[in-house]
């Protein structure tokens, strides 16, 4: 689950490390903005599609042998600092929204 929130993040490595020259050329965008535009692309959009699914049907599904949620991990994933903690915490809440909306 993690990994896939990563693969949303553009130009970062397995960490969620941004490349220098993603900074370089992202310098004068503001965070907030080039997350949400992250967001807009037909592979984010399919990848928040099938973490939705996951979710969906892990809340629907429920063990008294599991100790966290999906959404517990997700949250605890959330980088404590860095470059890509905002995109994180966008992209999260964008599928905490998504997931919402399912149940509403």
């Amino acid at each position: 689950m993690l990994s896939l929130i990563k693969v949303i993040l553009q130009d970062t490595n397995a960490q969620g490390v941004r490349c220098e020259a993603a900074e370089r050329r992202d310098a004068g965008t503001p965070e907030m903005e080039r997350a949400q535009q992250m967001l807009t692309l037909p592979t984010s959009k399919a990848v928040l599609d099938m973490l939705r699914k996951i979710l969906c049907d892990e809340l629907q599904i429920a063990s008294a042998n599991r100790t966290d949620s999906l959404i517990d991990v997700l949250i605890d994933g959330i980088a404590e600092n860095g470059v890509t903690r905002r995109a994180q915490i966008v992209t999260l809440t964008n599928l905490i929204n998504i997931v919402s909306i399912n149940f509403s």
